[in-house]
């Protein structure tokens, strides 16, 4: 499955940054929860809620009610933000113009 990404976000410029500290504070395996994981990201609750849902988020599991974030998936998407963003802002391919006949 390809992973869908917003178009831009504030959040791809400073991905690469993010994944280094939450992948430095703990264990690959542990769980965050939304208010742990809004509060490192510096996004809303609202944004979060519908990146996951639209699936332009991190990976989550629910566990009852709530929605847990395991750390190594969180580093894994952010490191996908870092090369979508180091990607959508390269110069892009210049096609050849097409040919204006005049008669």
């Amino acid at each position: 499955m390809a992973t869908v990404f917003a178009r831009s976000h504030h959040l791809d410029r400073r991905a690469a940054a993010l994944a280094q500290s939450i992948e430095a504070d703990g264990d690959p395996h542990d769980l965050l929860t939304t208010i742990a994981l809004i509060n490192r990201l510096g996004v809303s609750r609202k944004w979060l809620d519908s990146a996951s849902l639209c699936g332009f988020g991190p990976p989550f599991a629910k566990i009852g009610v709530m929605r847990t974030y395991r750390r190594d998936a969180v580093v894994a998407w952010l490191r996908d933000r870092e090369n979508h963003f180091a990607t959508s802002h390269a110069e892009p391919e210049c096609a050849p113009r097409p040919t204006l006949i005049t008669a």
